[in-house]
């Protein structure tokens, strides 16, 4: 399997596995391994249709070595991002635990590591994978996926604040 498909299987259901976490945070709480059983339930299915996207895409142009290079440094900053989010946060907040569980871990905003400057880097990382995997193929269907993370990202991004302001009050 192509290795760029499996780095757009893991991001590409992220943002909806935050949408209907927020949507229907109530319900989570009350039964946690449903939600994750549904992410599992969405990554399988993401699987097939992803796969049969990448043999039936068409490219939208061919990689120079400059977009290879540029595709390259957007997907390392953005496991980097991504990495250092978890670091920072601990597994529990990064994976939604703490959202799920909120008696769980303690409740705290996080100012430190990259998350001084950057509200959300693990989401600015699972948009830089996605776009950096896009310049690295030139591929129709990777494009097509990150402007439907592009655009559901900010969506995410004010239901989680939403919801952490109140968490942390």
């Amino acid at each position: 399997m192509d290795i760029l498909l499996i780095i757009i299987l893991i991001f590409a259901p992220v943002p909806i596995f935050h949408f209907w976490l927020h949507a229907m945070l109530a319900f989570w709480r009350k039964n946690p391994v449903l939600f994750y059983l549904l992410c599992l339930l969405c990554w399988i299915a993401s699987f097939f249709v992803l796969k049969m996207a990448s043999e039936n895409s068409y490219y939208a142009y061919y990689p120079d070595s400059f977009s290879i290079v540029l595709g390259f440094l957007s997907v390392v900053a953005g496991f980097i991002l991504i990495a250092s989010s978890i670091l920072t946060i601990g597994p529990k907040r990064f994976f939604m635990w703490a959202v799920l569980n909120p008696s769980s871990v303690k409740q705290k905003r996080i100012v430190s590591g990259f998350f001084k400057i950057i509200p959300h880097p693990a989401y600015l990382g699972e948009l830089l994978v996605p776009l950096g995997t896009f310049l690295l193929s030139g591929k129709t269907y990777i494009g097509i996926i990150f402007i439907y993370m592009l655009s559901l990202m900010p969506i995410v991004i004010y239901f989680e604040e939403k919801e952490l302001s109140e968490r942390t009050k």
